[in-house]
């Protein structure tokens, strides 16, 4: 009985035009949905990016020292080592680990990979040594005054195993500044760098 009614001929006629119709009226409505999702996503970033700007401009914020004084006597004192030593290495301070070693490959994988990640990205160096390529020949650590506060200890051990897993020297300095053994550990690595760039 539907067959013979009028809205059958005409479905019968005109269904392939009419389900383009609809199926282009089906992604019309998915699209505007899609920008409206987007926009709002990008009006709350908006207005978190603002509250977080009202409140750094509310907040009193100075500038502070990079280091401290026994600190800055330490990088000078390495410093003018490298100098001597002519070969074209330089010194930083208070360096991100994670601008230093990375997390490479497939293992550890998921979960522990962030982990691994997390661990290094967040501490830094207090010194770090760069070769003429700025690649990173030895991480500082100086254990001044105030060192021993709070989870120093534990976070020591973490820069530590992360420099052991990439090869990277690490040197602990103590409170009494360079020793003749620092000295003598910093000149070798510096020749040791030298020596692999000339081969």
């Amino acid at each position: 009985m539907f067959e013979h009614t009028l809205f059958a001929h005409v479905l019968e006629a005109e269904g392939p035009r009419l389900w383009w119709i609809f199926g282009s009226l089906a992604m019309a409505l998915v699209f505007l949905l899609l920008i409206a999702g987007s926009r709002g996503r990008s009006t709350r970033n908006g207005r978190a990016r603002r509250a977080g700007q009202a409140i750094l401009a509310s907040t009193a914020i100075q500038t502070a020292p990079l280091l401290n004084q026994s600190e800055a006597r330490v990088f000078d004192l390495i410093e003018q080592l490298l100098r001597e030593g002519g070969t074209g290495h330089r010194l930083f301070a208070q360096v991100s680990v994670g601008e230093v070693l990375k997390v490479k490959g497939a293992r550890p994988a998921g979960s522990d990979r962030q982990s691994a990640f997390n661990m290094i990205n967040a501490k830094r160096f207090d010194f770090v040594i760069v070769d003429r390529r700025w690649h990173p020949i030895a991480a500082v650590e100086y254990h001044g005054a105030g060192h021993n506060r709070g989870n120093a200890q534990a976070r020591d051990a973490i820069k530590r195993a992360a420099c052991n897993s990439a090869g990277l020297p690490f040197l602990e300095i103590s409170s009494a500044g360079l020793t003749t053994n620092d000295r003598t550990a910093l000149k070798r690595l510096v020749g040791m760098s030298t020596q692999l760039a000339a081969e």
